[in-house]
């Protein structure tokens, strides 16, 4: 689980922090892009962004979690 990752990986919940900051800055940052100043924009699509943006964090989450070391992944040689 998180412990086993985490006596892996000390730097575990920074890389998790970096995932999901760089990426919600740029899920922002393109539906700016996109709809522009989001002080004009609808209900919908504050829903919209705020439903990407969570979805990517889950996303950010899962993927930084499963792809960290464990203590039974560390001698394995990789699978390819």
């Amino acid at each position: 689980g998180m412990r086993d990752r985490l006596s892996c990986d000390p730097n575990f919940f920074f890389k998790l922090g970096a995932e999901i900051t760089i990426d919600e800055f740029i899920t922002l940052f393109v539906n700016v892009a996109v709809r522009g100043n989001p002080l004009t924009w609808n209900v919908s699509e504050q829903l919209a962004t705020a439903c990407q943006m969570f979805t990517a964090a889950i996303n950010d989450t899962l993927i930084v979690y499963f792809l960290a070391p464990t203590k039974a992944s560390a001698g394995k040689k990789p699978e390819i």
